[in-house]
């Protein structure tokens, strides 16, 4: 494994044309160590580019670091050998992972800090696909390249109160307490944006199936209060808040595209049976229409979710169309919506209610 840390000017033209930030250096990342592949560290003023090559076999590098933050007004960007290439980054000092400039890559980009990752307002995070995780990663997992990640330290949280867009792939946020704040948009137009809060979290695969809280406890907490785009979204959490507003770029009649759970059958770390408390979801959900039969649109459809907090069966969302659903899960049932019928409907119209009802019946069994 080798190494490099170089100044002066660099070999990549639009390296060199992200990086056109002037000043003395500030807190950016400090202390690496490559664990796997190949890295090499270039200052440019105030902002960092990191090269990484992939290890020999694989498509991932593993850096540790001191400490990993990102001031205002600086970047620090991870140029990797290309989208399919990850960056796995963890964090094994004490301080929390500050990112208030731009933290960007042209690949995927993991970034592990047990004593909390927090992107600030006005902050910018831009990749091919991105994790931050407040759960540890251990040097074994991180080295074979399995996403199993596990609590420690007590309880530390991410919080997103920027921007974070992941171009190709997922957004994934892990921790025993994840929020979302009011201004802040998280977007996956090509992927999913997954929070997730629990004690013991894996990664399997890409989008909402790739995900399973293992081990939970009734004090680990999912809130969004901004916006989350993309073509899937999950939260998970044993306490669930959702209040900002939820966007799914596709919703087809093969299945559910945005879920939300809270509690379910996951073992708790102290045993203990039952859900969280009542979870509040009184934000909304928007949907563009559903593609029919022959990829025909159907009317426009956005719908708010409404959930009364007595019920923590609360219905959640559907279009109001009623051609498709957009299911939402509390606990661990999907809820049933029927899908309504209205006078004059074409045997057409009837036919896709009937459809739909039975894909969201199919998610409750």
């Amino acid at each position: 494994m080798r190494r490099e840390f170089r100044s002066g000017p660099l070999g990549t033209g639009c390296a060199l044309a992200l990086l056109l930030a002037g000043g003395t250096a500030m807190a950016q990342p400090v202390g690496p160590d490559v664990r796997l592949g190949n890295a090499q560290f270039q200052q440019l003023g105030k902002s960092l580019l990191v090269t990484t090559t992939d290890g020999a076999g694989t498509r991932r590098s593993v850096i540790d670091w001191r400490s990993f933050s990102v001031p205002a007004g600086s970047i620090t960007h991870f140029l990797q050998p290309g989208p399919d290439s990850t960056s796995i980054n963890r964090v094994l000092g004490n301080k929390p992972s500050d990112i208030l400039g731009t933290l960007s890559s042209n690949g995927q980009l993991v970034l592990v800090n047990p004593s909390g990752i927090a992107i600030g307002p006005g902050a910018t995070v831009d990749t091919a696909a991105f994790t931050a995780s407040a759960l540890a990663l251990s040097d074994a997992d991180a080295l074979a390249g399995r996403m199993r990640f596990s609590a420690e330290r007590g309880h530390r949280g991410v919080d997103v109160q920027g921007q974070v867009l992941a171009r190709s792939g997922d957004v994934v946020l892990l921790g025993t307490d994840v929020n979302v704040g009011k201004d802040a948009i998280v977007q996956a137009p090509n992927g999913a944006v997954l929070l997730g809060a629990g004690q013991t979290v894996a990664l399997t695969g890409r989008g909402i199936e790739g995900i399973v809280l293992q081990v939970t406890s009734p004090a680990d907490r999912a809130v969004n209060l901004g916006r989350l785009e993309g073509d899937a979204v999950g939260m998970f959490a044993s306490q669930l808040r959702h209040t900002g507003v939820i966007a799914a770029n596709h919703v087809v009649l093969a299945g559910d595209k945005v879920r939300l759970e809270q509690g379910g059958p996951a073992g708790r770390a102290d045993g203990s049976p039952g859900r969280g408390p009542e979870p509040d979801l009184s934000g909304t959900i928007e949907s563009p229409p559903p593609r029919g039969a022959g990829g025909r649109g159907s009317s426009a459809a956005s719908a708010a979710a409404r959930a009364d907090a007595s019920r923590s069966t609360a219905v959640l969302a559907a279009l109001e169309a009623g051609k498709a659903g957009v299911v939402a899960a509390n606990g661990e049932l999907v809820t049933s919506l029927q899908a309504p019928t209205e006078p004059g409907d074409s045997a057409a119209e009837r036919r896709d209610r009937r459809r739909a009802a039975e894909v969201v019946e199919q998610c409750t069994r």
